[in-house]
């Protein structure tokens, strides 16, 4: 995972690029690549960076993508715009943008439950799960393990291992961690990475009878649904080679 002065610098390099893109938009497409290569090589030089990448929108299309530096520090393969790169918890911001979106499209609530997410393992959850929502997932307050510390990993990474879809690793670790009883108590913040994989397990079996689904038979699932599902999974999952060494 980054650290958090990683996060804050990245962070700030995005915001810079977002703010002056405003201003170059006008420019041809040579001189937006040009100043993107030129900010990211500064960033990186300024903050010690292995490498850092970025690209430019407008109007939905590329304008300009580049990407600077080297895998790992004291390795000189070159980094590209081709690399997968470990984006780390990037991917909760991901996963409650896609929630949110089928919230909109009326496929999810905040407010469903985890006993009405997967009626099919309902009763073999802690009572204390049953009534925790999906906004206490998001939020960090539904009271399950961190699945931040070491020790936690390997009883984690033998459930995942003997699951051979990701899709059914999602359900597994929702059915074997929710059987648990919670660290702490539900409603007061506890940072959890385990929230967001079972809010993602949901999201993806909301009208699938195999995943018990809540909305089955409610004609609720659509191509949207399916797009935006397929395209957070392909960034959720893109994890790669950037790194210190």
């Amino acid at each position: 995972m980054m650290n958090s002065r990683h996060t804050k610098i990245i962070s700030k390099i995005f915001l810079t690029i977002a703010l002056l893109a405003v201003t170059v938009a006008v420019r041809a497409d040579e001189a937006l690549q040009t100043f993107l290569e030129q900010t990211l090589t500064t960033a990186r030089n300024k903050n010690d960076l292995p490498a850092v990448a970025a690209l430019i929108q407008i109007d939905g299309k590329t304008a300009a993508i580049a990407a600077d530096g080297f895998r790992a520090h004291g390795h000189m393969e070159p980094a590209t715009i081709d690399d997968r790169w470990h984006i780390g918890s990037n991917t909760k911001a991901l996963t409650a943008t896609m929630i949110a979106r089928l919230v909109e499209q009326g496929v999810m609530r905040f407010e469903d439950t985890l006993a009405d997410s997967f009626p099919a393992f309902a009763k073999n959850m802690d009572p204390g799960y049953r009534n925790i929502t999906i906004t206490q997932l998001l939020s960090h307050t539904a009271g399950l393990p961190s699945l931040t510390d070491d020790s936690e990993f390997p009883q984690f990474e033998d459930l995942i291992e003997s699951v051979p879809s990701i899709r059914a690793q999602r359900i597994a670790v929702a059915r074997s961690y929710l059987a648990m009883q919670p660290t702490s108590a539900t409603g007061s913040f506890k940072y959890s990475n385990l929230g967001y994989i079972i809010a993602g397990a949901i999201a993806d079996g909301t009208n699938r009878q195999d995943l018990g689904g809540s909305h089955q038979g409610t004609g609720l699932y659509s191509a949207r649904h399916k797009k935006c599902w397929i395209c957070c999974a392909r960034i959720l999952w893109q994890v790669g080679p950037t790194a210190r060494s």
